[in-house]
């Protein structure tokens, strides 16, 4: 059996768990076997193409399942279900190709077309809001530094390296001018040898300022804590409600959310560099643009690669290009015959 890293099996077993809660309930098996199969197809093909559900949704939920059965499924059972896996494996293929093939063009999908926000707007409502106050330390966070994923929720704050004691998660040193964020997250892309130890990035002064105002204001030993104590950390989920209820309520959209600001900002850094990466502006300009955007690329946990596919191509008109339709279908992949999704759980397996 092959290893699995626990954080990498936690994400992927909620995911399958949420598929089977959309599937009836069924069990991982009953899956794997397909004795669901056309409802599953009906959720993939129907639901998604009619916007409810991104594309990259169904991804994670088909790449859940291959996980499992990577890593948990006995190899006599994967023998038995060898055909029922391969169908599988091609669903993965097909809904990572749903997921990206928007993306390598620009486009956007319905739902991220109504989660758009310009980043100029998102920080102009940001300085409207009261200065130190929560909200504008979760916006800060989430702006004046390259938009990380939920990875805020458990940062310490420590004046020296010493203060740390045992502590081994995520820190911020506050400095003077030497302040910077040390973020440890449990992925698998800190592997990676670019990433081993995590993150760290310095912090720009404006938001070093802003993050001593809000201490002086609440005293407290962790960057985020809920509104009922200051010694108590949010819940992943209650951080994550708590950053995009903050992100809807201070600019007025009831569509944004974590995952939109990421592609928002990438956009909008890119049109920012854009000339100096065309060589517009010389040699000099072109290599410190690409700098900054390889940069950027690492504080998000991004390859080139992925991070040019968070990007959104813009109208003249300051609006995003909607895709045509999703390019590949449920229906591409190869089924199963009929005989066999139907046939009672006992005769396949």
């Amino acid at each position: 059996m092959k290893a699995w890293a626990p954080s990498s099996k936690t994400t992927h077993l909620d995911n399958l768990a949420a598929l089977r809660r959309y599937c009836g309930g069924v069990s991982t098996r009953d899956i794997i076997a397909f004795s669901r199969l056309c409802k599953i197809y009906k959720i993939i093909e129907h639901e998604m193409c009619a916007k409810d559900w991104s594309p990259n949704t169904v991804k994670n939920w088909v790449n859940a399942l291959t996980s499992v059965i990577k890593h948990i499924v006995p190899e006599e059972f994967k023998v038995q279900w060898a055909h029922e896996i391969e169908a599988w494996e091609q669903l993965h293929k097909l809904a990572t190709k749903m997921a990206e093939e928007p993306a390598k063009e620009g486009k956007a999908t319905e739902r991220q077309i109504a989660g758009y926000v310009p980043w100029s707007r998102i920080l102009a409502c940001r300085d409207a809001l009261p200065y130190a106050s929560k909200a504008h330390l979760i916006v800060c966070m989430w702006t004046m530094l390259p938009p990380l994923r939920l990875d805020h929720r458990e940062v310490r704050i420590v004046r020296s390296l010493e203060d740390l004691g045992d502590w081994q998660g995520s820190y911020i040193l506050l400095s003077g001018q030497a302040s910077f964020l040390h973020t440890v997250r449990p992925n698998k892309v800190f592997a990676d040898a670019a990433y081993a130890g995590g993150i760290k990035a310095a912090l720009p002064q404006q938001l070093v300022e802003v993050i001593e105002a809000s201490l002086a204001r609440t005293p407290r030993s962790f960057l985020f804590t809920t509104y009922s104590s200051q010694d108590n950390l949010f819940t992943e989920k209650s951080y994550g409600n708590r950053v995009r209820n903050t992100l809807r309520e201070t600019t007025g959209n009831s569509k944004i959310g974590v995952s939109i600001l990421r592609h928002i900002y990438v956009t909008a850094m890119y049109e920012h560099y854009r000339a100096a990466l065309e060589g517009a502006h010389g040699v000099e300009a072109q290599t410190q643009a690409r700098s900054e955007v390889a940069k950027s690329a690492h504080m998000m946990a991004h390859s080139l690669s992925m991070h040019k596919l968070y990007r959104f191509d813009v109208s003249e008109e300051g609006e995003l290009i909607p895709m045509e339709g999703t390019q590949v279908t449920a229906h591409d992949i190869p089924l199963i015959s009929a005989a066999e999704r139907n046939a009672p759980l006992s005769v396949r397996c």
